[in-house]
């Protein structure tokens, strides 16, 4: 099911579709909303939510909504291919990503001035509102290879903040977890460093903080057996680094970050237990699927 609100026609190619993407109340991304509107020419702005037709938007300039109630944002993202249209660039964020107008026009100016062999931008990330110790763990174990300002070491895929080139990216519906494993994999063979963080806001705390990086590495694990072309050995070797290799390269990551003295005290060491659990959800998704375990992810 799917309606359109206040789609803005423009006579030139659009440079960049910028989706959103939520599996919760609109509300929550009301601000976020508000900042968008009414975008430059060549943006274009879709939000891709999971909720009820019946929940409340706002009647904005320049924003649609593709609506499929009562899919989580792993079912979501899959429809972006067929969604983007007509554009250079996809631009992707999540719901707990929060974004101003001068983002906006940071990440323009990154994607324009793109070489043009890149096939994605990144943005990068940081931690400026959900500082409590848990959380500064959780967005290191999700985002240390992207805490801005972005350095030279190898990156991870990343699934928000970061443009990715529509000419490389396929056109039909892909299947869930297959946007995760194949297409944004693809896309990762030349990447470059843009210079438009997001403030990454998302409040973790015990034991729920636990249960969410379970769930995780379960959809993760889940998701490589089933699409990447190792299968279960690549399960595995996802496993061992997230519990060995990565831990050290994070580690690394904040001895150099000129914002490490902002970390509680044992922010490592909680990164490491993260880690730990995330690994053991790879391993048991690789051997039982994914379940409910996307249900309960952001």
């Amino acid at each position: 099911m799917q309606s359109a609100i206040s789609c803005r026609p423009s006579a030139c190619r659009t440079l960049v579709h910028l989706f959103v993407v939520t599996g919760d109340p609109l509300a929550k991304i009301n601000h976020v909303l508000h900042e968008l509107a009414d975008p430059p020419p060549e943006v274009e702005v879709t939000i891709v939510s999971g909720c009820a037709i019946t929940d409340d938007a706002q009647e904005l300039p320049g924003i649609r909504f593709a609506r499929y109630p009562g899919e989580t944002p792993l079912d979501l993202r899959r429809r972006v291919p067929e969604l983007a249209g007509d554009t250079e660039w996809v631009l992707l964020l999540e719901d707990h990503n929060h974004v101003d107008r001068a983002w906006l026009n940071r990440a323009l100016a990154s994607i324009a001035a793109a070489p043009v062999h890149a096939t994605t931008v990144r943005g990068g990330a940081d931690n400026l509102t959900s500082t409590d110790p848990w959380s500064w763990a959780n967005f290191l174990m999700v985002l240390g290879f992207h805490w801005a300002p972005l350095q030279s070491q190898a990156h991870e895929p990343l699934f928000f903040n970061v443009a990715l080139r529509r000419s490389r990216l396929l056109t039909k519906r892909l299947e869930v977890g297959e946007f995760e494993i194949k297409a944004l994999t693809a896309l990762e063979e030349q990447p470059t460093a843009g210079n438009f963080p997001i403030d990454h806001v998302q409040f973790r705390g015990v034991p729920g903080v636990f249960f969410y990086h379970w769930c995780n590495g379960r959809m993760t694990g889940a998701v490589m057996r089933q699409h990447h072309p190792d299968g279960w050995r690549h399960v595995l070797r996802h496993a061992r680094r997230v519990a060995g290799t990565r831990i050290q390269q994070l580690t690394e990551i904040v001895r150099r970050h000129p914002s490490a003295n902002r970390l509680p005290v044992g922010t490592l060491t909680r990164v490491a237990m993260l880690s730990l659990c995330h690994a053991a959800g790879a391993l048991f998704g690789g051997a039982f699927g994914i379940g409910d375990a996307a249900r309960h992810l952001e």
